[in-house]
């Protein structure tokens, strides 16, 4: 638009000089006339601009106004329904929003019950609604071991034992064993991350 303008004031003077307008009520005529044209190319550039900025506005707000009508889980068979729930960040009302489905992909992928995490999303007939759907596929989770090796008198040794690392769906790590090394002894350890909140357990 500067461009625009600074050409139209050349043209302007090189008209005034060649036509050396000696006429006081001409060359009024034609100031006026440049002003004029120039205030409405200024007002036609604005008004579009404006019209730009509103659609863009309007664009982005309905791009944000995206929602979680509701959360569905799916594929569990053993871990509980509420605890995915809760490990898990989107909630039916927020935003829908994919770097927050990402997380939640991760987290889930990283439970000693899951093997595979994936999603689904799907529009429902309410604009701007969606169904969110999370499925997951479950790990074996009930492992046995065992230990073979000496003792400080170089006497054999050795600890079995069987861990359930999903104990009553809640992801918990229940274990017990058996060692002899000498003398013969048991152990039970338990493991609860997740039992006060998806950040807080024992």
């Amino acid at each position: 638009m500067l461009r625009l303008i600074l050409n139209l004031n050349d043209f302007c003077s090189k008209v005034s000089l060649d036509t050396n307008i000696r006429s006081t009520t001409d060359c009024d005529t034609f100031v006026q006339f440049k002003a004029y044209f120039c205030n409405s190319l200024h007002f036609a550039i604005m008004t579009r601009t404006f019209f730009v900025l509103v659609f863009l506005i309007f664009f982005v707000a309905n791009a944000q106004d995206k929602k979680v009508a509701e959360l569905k889980i799916q594929g569990n068979k053993r871990t509980r329904t509420a605890l995915v729930e809760k490990l898990c960040e989107l909630q039916q009302g927020n935003v829908l929003d994919s770097t927050i489905i990402e997380k939640d992909m991760a987290r889930l992928i990283r439970l000693p019950s899951v093997s595979h995490a994936y999603f689904h999303v799907f529009e429902t007939e309410v604009s701007n609604d969606y169904v969110v759907v999370y499925g997951i596929e479950e790990n074996f989770t009930l492992i046995p071991f065992a230990n073979i090796f000496t003792s400080n008198d170089d006497e054999f040794a050795f600890r079995i034992g069987l861990q359930e690392f999903n104990f009553l769906g809640q992801n918990t790590t229940l274990g017990a064993f058996y060692q002899y090394d000498v003398f013969g002894s048991f152990g039970l350890n338990v493991r609860a991350p997740y039992l006060f909140s998806k950040k807080l357990g024992l």
